[in-house]
């Protein structure tokens, strides 16, 4: 688009309203995040989607509440094999080995309990945050009981998940996030746990394909009020850097909008040219109206 002289009366903010009949979420109507030339507005702005139909609340930002009183789970869902369901399109899904997923939650918990060199606090207290995967498979009753405790102000997932439009149950389509073992992962449709999430505040997955509606969308109907996730496939290496670099930054800023800007443009300058993660990631939240 090009606007000659008339450029310069305009604001350096454009915000596009895109129907959800024509696109299930807004940024598949910027760009194609693939290895060609990167368009300008993924390369210079941070991309994130807000929801006009949600029950968010805006007294429920993550940092509203004093840290004593924050919780948050993190999900290790370090599996891969063969998952067979009538519910996937072809009948299964082969997933890959993960090579991060297990660093990545270990310096997740210990950035949100590193204390904020200015104001002597952590993000959350060591009591109050809960660890799923670390010492064994996330088994369905496990994740079930956790997920029903509630109260999560923030659920971070790493591990292996997908998106699929044509044949979904959903409207928008369906997000499966997979559990389990090694050699016997189970598929879990977001649609059916989302419920119990919707007290949390934030909900990262760190995974293939989770900002799509299947999942995002879902969630903030839900009335979570933050969701962050990446649009198509991402290599777990890149996706757990990018983890790393966004709550480094959280911790600084108490900005999710912050956090995910700055580690958006870090990851773009550090793989622009072998990783498309940069310009996949999405922070999808909730339009708020006084």
């Amino acid at each position: 688009m090009q606007l000659g002289d008339a450029g310069r009366e305009l604001p350096d903010r454009l915000t596009f309203a895109v129907s959800e009949a024509c696109y299930p979420l807004m940024l598949e109507a910027v760009f194609d995040p693939s290895l060609r030339p990167e368009p300008w507005l993924a390369q210079a702005a941070s991309v994130a989607r807000r929801l006009l139909e949600s029950d968010g609340d805006a007294s429920q930002d993550l940092f509203s509440g004093p840290p004593a009183a924050r919780r948050a789970l993190l999900i290790c869902a370090d599996t891969h094999g063969s998952v067979f369901s009538a519910k996937l399109l072809g009948g299964q899904v082969r997933l890959d080995p993960l090579t991060s997923v297990r660093l990545e939650c270990a310096r997740v918990r210990k950035l949100l309990t590193t204390r904020d060199t200015r104001t002597g606090q952590p993000l959350f207290y060591e009591d109050n945050i809960r660890v799923l995967g670390m010492d064994g498979p996330v088994t369905r009753a496990a994740l079930d009981a956790a997920l029903r405790e509630g109260s999560w102000d923030l659920i971070h997932f790493a591990g292996h998940t997908c998106f699929q439009r044509h044949g979904a149950q959903q409207r928008g389509g369906t997000g499966f996030l997979f559990i389990g073992p090694a050699e016997e992962p189970e598929g879990i449709d977001f649609g059916d746990i989302v419920s119990y999430m919707r007290e949390a505040r934030f909900v990262y997955l760190s995974s293939c394909e989770s900002g799509n509606s299947g999942f995002a969308a879902l969630a903030a109907a839900a009335g979570i009020h933050a969701v962050l996730g990446y649009r198509c496939r991402v290599n777990d290496r890149t996706a757990a850097l990018q983890a790393r670099l966004f709550y480094r930054m959280l911790l600084r800023s108490h900005s999710l909008n912050a956090a995910f800007g700055l580690a958006r443009r870090r990851i773009y300058k550090r793989y622009r040219d072998r990783d498309n993660a940069w310009a996949s990631a999405m922070l999808v939240t909730p339009e708020f109206r006084s």
